[in-house]
């Protein structure tokens, strides 16, 4: 099962700290397949799944000789799954490091609240980070035997992009079986996203409020977010609407996209925009998963694919643009722009089939927007993130 993340983790283990392998860190929602990725690309490793219960009492000891016990003598890889939930796992990483010679240590967990409030700080210029985000299209073609070279493009464009309306339907999360019901499993993804992680890290009692919430903000992709409005329907405070909001980016539910304001003062430049990490998710929230081409919002619906497409592929290939919205208190948009220090460096106006762009962003930045559809997002992704590897 390929994935990107598969060869930078490796390439990771490589680089030199002092005369060792940083400690590599896989973070990401849960079942965006990082225990299939780690187990696949270290089939030899040692594997400890703390969410199991195994060798807890050793690690949060941080014994030297009772740790160096539980690795295995074939291989010097150590892999610990949702390691946040060790009591120390900063600190407990650290140990390993500095006192076991000879060990690759590589750490996964799904909580980046627990991660950064408890691990990062202690593992400081020890680590490399890397999120696994649920799969990108060229992932999910090679898996699914479409796209031979996940890395360039075949003549296979048109073929590629029939795949769209199932996954405008069902998303792009790893299917653990053909024989599994999407649209249940996706509903249980949600709920187990919800209980699990906000009801172990006791931060909220009511979770009723922030599925809500969610369901509130799926209707609501692609537009900008109106929190006072919010906290009025949902009858909590607008500051309870942002912590919330907050909380679900840790969570790897949502993310959100700024406006790029830089030469106009007619540009917008407060308002955030609300997107889905997956649509599938979106579309489970508001029990919809009808086919795309009888839906009224198939256009918010590509939109939000499309950018969270962009946000997993510049991660990826480490292009380190800031994605950013344009628009103007006239009416004037543009959906994606890919900033660059404070410099945009190129811009998308997403529609499904066919639309004009405004022409005010190209003459006010000299650059022209390029127009991306449901029959030509394949090449542009590629052009864009993928073509330079």
């Amino acid at each position: 099962m390929f994935r990107y993340l598969h060869h930078k983790i490796k390439e990771g283990l490589t680089q030199d700290y002092g005369g060792k392998p940083p400690i590599q860190v896989v973070y990401g929602a849960r079942r965006t397949g990082k225990s299939t990725l780690l187990k696949n690309a270290f089939p030899e490793a040692t594997y400890i799944d703390v969410e199991k219960g195994q060798y807890i009492p050793d690690l949060n000891s941080r014994d030297v000789e009772k740790i160096r016990g539980i690795i295995s003598t074939h291989s010097s890889t150590l892999i610990i799954d949702e390691f946040q939930r060790l009591d120390d796992p900063g600190l407990i990483a650290k140990v390993i490091f500095d006192h076991i010679p000879g060990v690759s240590l590589i750490l996964s967990g799904s909580s980046a609240i627990e991660i950064s409030n408890k691990a990062s700080e202690s593992m400081g210029g020890r680590a490399l980070f890397h999120r696994l985000y649920p799969l990108t299209f060229f992932e999910k073609m090679n898996q699914d035997g479409l796209l031979k070279d996940p890395y360039h493009l075949e003549p296979l464009e048109l073929k590629l992009a029939s795949q769209l309306p199932e996954i405008l339907r069902y998303g792009l999360y790893p299917i653990p079986s053909i024989h599994i019901d999407k649209e249940q499993y996706l509903e249980v993804l949600i709920e187990s996203s919800l209980t699990k992680d906000i009801l172990y890290l006791d931060i909220i009692r009511n979770t009723k409020v922030i599925k809500d919430l969610l369901i509130l903000l799926a209707y609501q992709i692609g537009q900008v977010v109106n929190c006072s409005e919010i906290a009025q329907r949902l009858g909590i405070d607008r500051s309870t609407v942002s912590k919330y909001i907050e909380l679900l980016e840790k969570l790897f539910i949502i993310f959100t996209v700024r406006p790029f304001r830089s030469k106009r003062r007619d540009e917008i430049g407060l308002s955030e925009k609300i997107y889905f990490y997956d649509v599938g998710v979106r579309n489970a929230l508001i029990g919809q998963f009808g086919p795309p081409n009888v839906r009224a919002d198939l256009g918010l619906l590509f939109e939000n694919y499309i950018i969270s497409e962009c946000m997993k592929l510049n991660d990826y290939f480490g292009r380190k643009y800031d994605l950013r919205y344009w628009r103007t208190k006239f009416g004037s948009e543009i959906d994606i722009v890919f900033v660059r220090g404070l410099e945009p460096i190129s811009a998308f106006e997403i529609k499904y089939k066919k639309g004009s762009i405004s022409s005010v962003f190209a003459n006010t930045y000299s650059i022209k927007p390029q127009l991306v559809t449901s029959d030509n997002f394949v090449s542009i992704l590629s052009q864009t993130f993928i073509d330079n590897e």
